[in-house]
């Protein structure tokens, strides 16, 4: 026969630490086996503990987990352990909700950086222009290889939506 779990009054048998399954989770997940008292501390509380703190001219840098792209993560509380990206949270916690059509942009274009000034709420297409990519650096384009500029008569879009030169398309004909 196996012994008793060791709470006062409790007979089932025990599994872990003279625990028995139920005192045992409550303890895993609390400290305590009676699950009065936490044993994590809050989100609020964790993400502080990771961050560098400047003046609000200065990036506040995250000093914890990074994902592969350069952002900031941290796991939430149990039992979900659900993951956060840090800059969304320093956004919340300091300077309210985030729209669900609305993401962040870094201003400072520091990824790691988690100072809510430094963050604007924009839409993805605004974020996305703003940004490097193949797509943004195209759009800012505003001539063509040739020189000519992407305005008035000289610009035609083709059939795929692209921006075309008409004098450089004159050109290829008559050249």
């Amino acid at each position: 026969m196996r012994p008793e779990c060791s709470v006062l009054d409790c007979t089932k048998p025990h599994t872990g630490l003279s625990y028995c399954r139920s005192h045992y989770r409550k303890f895993k997940y609390s400290g305590d086996p009676f699950g009065k008292t936490k044993k994590y501390k809050t989100l609020d509380e964790r993400f502080w503990e990771y961050v560098e703190i400047g003046n609000k001219k200065e990036c506040w840098l995250w000093t914890g987990h990074k994902l592969n792209n350069g952002y900031g993560q941290i796991k939430g509380n149990p039992p979900a352990h659900k993951r956060h990206l840090a800059h969304r949270i320093a956004y919340t916690f300091i300077r309210g909700e985030i729209p669900h059509d609305k993401v962040i942009d870094h201003l400072c274009k520091n990824k790691s950086c988690v100072n809510p000034y430094h963050m604007e709420l924009v839409s993805h297409v605004e974020n996305v222009m703003r940004g490097n990519s193949p797509h943004a650096r195209n759009a800012r384009k505003t001539h063509c290889p040739s020189g000519h500029p992407y305005s008035g008569d000289n610009l035609r879009i083709d059939k795929n939506g692209w921006r075309r030169c008409a004098k450089c398309k004159w050109l290829e004909y008559n050249g």
